[in-house]
This record gives structure tokens, sequence and C-alpha cells, in this order.
């Protein structure tokens, strides 16, 4: 598997994807499931290309094609953030073999953010009639607005909760029986980060 990924990843990050990797990378698509995730994932790195869109959409229909490697080249498809994928997927929606269903599914919520629409069809289908006559401008617009709200909204999360960690911590190192010296070294190897990085924020407000 390792190896299929290594194979499979056609650049480094934040750089520009090369089109030369778009058709060594669909000839991996098959009946080897591992391998077929890894270069769907690898092709999901062409965003907005009609090419690699429609390719993964055709296997995906593709019932002679093992639905384990159809299951994965669907999830592929959910990072491929555009409307005419998110089309695909919905129609992906009427095929009778539940897992595909359910992949399809999944994979919408993680293009869109709505988790919560879970492996709901209906719901999916009330989501895609309110949303698909919207300009792909707009839709593409909604979706990023979403996602920076997700993201601001756990970042608070994340702080809140470090916060309380710190808190716990402090409390602990500041008990009248303390051995601090052994909660701060116990503290500095732990295998959180973030009982780390709060240990070290403890010792500098010492210090201060």
């Amino acid at each position: 598997m390792a190896a299929a990924r290594a194979l499979a990843t056609p650049v480094a990050p934040g750089i520009a994807p090369d089109e030369r990797f778009i058709d060594p990378l669909s000839r991996l698509l098959g009946a080897n499931a591992d391998l077929t995730a890894a270069a769907a994932q690898a092709l999901a790195v062409f965003k907005g290309n009609a090419i690699v869109r429609e390719r993964l959409n055709q296997f995906a229909l593709n019932l002679t094609q093992l639905t384990s490697s159809r299951v994965a080249v669907i999830r592929g498809m959910g990072r491929l953030v555009d409307k005419q994928t998110a089309a695909n997927l919905v129609r992906l929606l009427d095929q009778d073999n539940a897992r595909i269903r359910d992949a399809a599914a999944e994979a919408l919520a993680e293009m869109t953010g709505f988790a919560q629409l879970g492996r709901d069809v209906q719901s999916w289908r009330a989501w895609w009639r309110d949303n698909q006559n919207k300009s792909d401008a707009d839709w593409a617009s909604e979706l990023l607005t979403r996602a920076t709200g997700q993201k601001a909204d756990l970042d608070r999360r994340m702080q809140l909760n470090r916060e309380k960690l710190y808190d716990l911590l402090r409390t602990e190192y500041q008990r009248p029986d303390a051995d601090k010296p052994k909660i701060l070294l116990e503290n500095l190897r732990h295998d959180s980060e973030d009982v780390r990085l709060e240990t070290v924020r403890i010792v500098l407000d010492e210090v201060v």
C-alpha cells in the first residue's frame, strides 16, 4: 500500500499538479482497491479538471468494476469540490448497491461540510434541489464560506479545550503536596502534544 501511495502522488504540497500524470494515474484505477484508492486520491488533486472528473465518474458508474474499487473512487470524488461532481454524486444515490449509495452520500458530506445529512438519500436530494440552480461561482463561494466558518468554529473549540487542559494541569501542579519536578517531567514526556505545550506554558507563567 505504501508503494501504491508513493506511485500515485503526482505533486508535492503547494505545487501545481502536472497534467501529464492524469493518464498514468487513470490507468491505476481497477481491480486492486488499495491501488485504486491511492490513484483516486491523487487524481483528486486536479480540482476543476473536466477529464479527471469524467474518468472518476465513469469508473464509479461502471458495474463491471469491483464494488470496493468503485467505493474508493467515489471517496476520491468527494475531494473534487465542484458543482458537476456534486451532480454526479447525487446521481450515484440512485444506484441499487447500498455501498455505492452510502459512499456517494459520504463523499457529498466531505465535499459540502453537511456531515449532519449523513447517508440520508432523501436529505441529499432535497439539498441538491435547493442548490442545483446556483451558478458555479455562487455554489463554490458558499462552500468556501461554509468551510471557512467550520474551521473558525473548530479553532475556537480547540482553544477552549486547550484552556480547560491548562487549568487542569495547573491545578494538579499547584497542589500543596505536588511533586512539581516529577509532574513537569512526566507531562513534558507525555504522548499528547497539547499536554506538552500547556506544561511549557505553565513553566513560562512561573518564570514571568
